[in-house]
């Protein structure tokens, strides 16, 4: 007995590109080939040519993304520069908490771990 399976759906490697370009998700992309998200993961997975057009698109969307980011650090965009700064060199805000208790022993105690879950926490 034979299986019958369909025939293998042609993609535009290009309007693959594309779109991955625009930022698309893979399920956009299915959306707009006229095909279901499983066969676009398929393809990801077992098709090198089809994968490759997706990582390409989607470098060419960050590429395009991150040229405008630049544009606006270039201008002084204050706002630009932190956010580039928090997401591509670690940088994060912190806040100084300065805390002065006059309670005895057991109740330094509870202070000390409050300030220890807080840190862990990284809220200090």
């Amino acid at each position: 007995m034979t299986m019958r399976t369909k025939p293998r759906k042609a993609f535009d490697l290009a309007e693959v590109e594309r779109l991955a370009s625009l930022g698309l998700t893979r399920e956009q992309i299915a959306a707009a080939l006229g095909a279901s998200a499983s066969t676009v993961y398929n393809r990801l997975r077992d098709d090198e040519e089809f994968s490759e057009a997706v990582k390409r698109g989607e470098a060419l969307g960050i590429g395009a993304v991150a040229s405008k980011l630049m544009d606006q650090i270039n201008e002084g965009n204050t706002t630009a520069m932190i956010f580039y700064l928090k997401s591509r060199a670690g940088w994060r805000e912190s806040s100084e908490i300065r805390v002065e208790a006059n309670t005895p022993g057991e109740g330094m105690a509870a202070v000390y771990a409050t300030m220890r879950e807080a840190n862990s926490n990284g809220c200090l």
